[in-house]
């Protein structure tokens, strides 16, 4: 699904570009489109063909990674005693950054950043706090192109537990 996915939006993306240049730039020079277009087609070929023989590719993963966190409905869910919300944050410089949680918790939880911009890892920051009700975040280092935008995932028992009928 998500390669059928990724090669729909290269092709469609391409496609837009394709037409761009052929109405707007150079209307009278048709070889130069042709060239041009070609060129164009070649590498969404070879790109389209990359992300269909090789595995788990960044593009392909990033498609994978944002297929899941919007099917899910919530940014909660309680699954056997154990509650696991999410979020995102936005960060940017060296002030810290508090998140509450939707629901809070009974112990304090397992909190993870997840990375699915890919940034560098020097610019990725770190969980300064944790308690049962929030989550603080702190940036390490400010670099690379002003606000950087992260996911959280909380894991732990929750303070109220679901009552299933």
């Amino acid at each position: 699904m998500a390669k059928f996915i990724l090669i729909l939006t290269i092709l469609s993306s391409f496609a837009s570009i394709l037409g761009f240049l052929f109405i707007q730039i150079i209307p009278d020079q048709r070889k130069i489109h042709k060239r041009i277009m070609i060129v164009v087609f070649i590498i969404c070929v070879l790109l389209s063909v990359y992300t269909l023989l090789v595995p788990g590719t960044f593009l392909e993963q990033n498609v994978k990674n944002k297929l899941v966190y919007y099917s899910s409905n919530t940014d909660y869910e309680e699954v056997n005693d154990i509650l696991v919300q999410k979020g995102k944050f936005r960060i940017d410089g060296f002030n810290p950054l508090s998140v509450e949680f939707e629901k809070p918790f009974a112990e304090i939880p397992e909190v993870e950043i997840i990375n699915y911009r890919g940034f560098n890892e020097d610019y990725v920051p770190f969980i300064k706090r944790v308690t049962t009700n929030q989550v603080i975040f702190k940036n390490g280092s400010v670099g690379g192109w002003g606000p950087k935008t992260f996911r959280w995932v909380a894991k732990g028992k929750p303070l109220y537990p679901a009552k299933f009928e």
